[in-house]
């Protein structure tokens, strides 16, 4: 389970196929067997708790992965492969993200200890510079929707950082919503 998350966490690209196969495998161990894995938060412990923690942390790997796209497509393959509750349940999630055009970009800057924070789709961003690694990874071409809370004078440097940002990667801006 922590290496499934270290791997999406700090692996590189090449992270993303064995992550993938190893999926693969555990959501065939579990087909037809699903409801064993469909556990309440006392009965989360042993073998079955285990086994639902490497499928979650297994897809949360891929789903969020730092280093690749996983894009909704992706996450409607991933979905597919499995039929336990929980997992599934968090996938839908995400596809439902990606179902919604322009995609959001959720951006504000608070004061410490929160700080920066941005989200696109299923990923979360803790610096510009994550951000920024992560929206270069999108096609082209991609338009987004940007929700930005103004807190101060700061906050609008690093907005404008982003749009910088944007129009480096030939990313869009479709629309924005602000709060004062």
């Amino acid at each position: 389970m922590t290496a499934a998350t270290m791997l999406g966490k700090f692996g590189s690209a090449a992270a993303e196929a064995p992550l993938w196969q190893r999926y693969t495998v555990w959501a065939a161990a579990w087909e037809g067997r699903e409801a064993d894995l469909d556990l309440t938060l006392a009965d989360d412990t042993g073998d079955r708790g285990d086994q639902l923690g490497l499928g979650q942390n297994l897809m949360m790997a891929i789903a969020t992965g730092k280093s690749w796209l996983t894009d909704g497509s992706k996450l409607r393959q991933l979905s597919h492969l499995t039929k336990v509750r929980r997992v599934r349940d968090q996938l839908d999630r995400f596809v439902d993200m990606w179902k919604s055009q322009p995609l959001d970009i959720s951006f504000s800057e608070n004061p410490a200890p929160a700080g920066f924070q941005a989200r696109v789709a299923q990923y979360h961003f803790r610096s510009m510079e994550a951000l920024e690694e992560k929206l270069a990874q999108f096609p082209a071409q991609t338009k987004f929707a940007l929700s930005v809370s103004y807190a101060d004078l700061e906050e609008r440097r690093s907005l404008s950082e982003l749009r910088s940002v944007l129009a480096k990667h030939n990313l869009f801006i479709a629309g924005e919503k602000t709060a004062q």
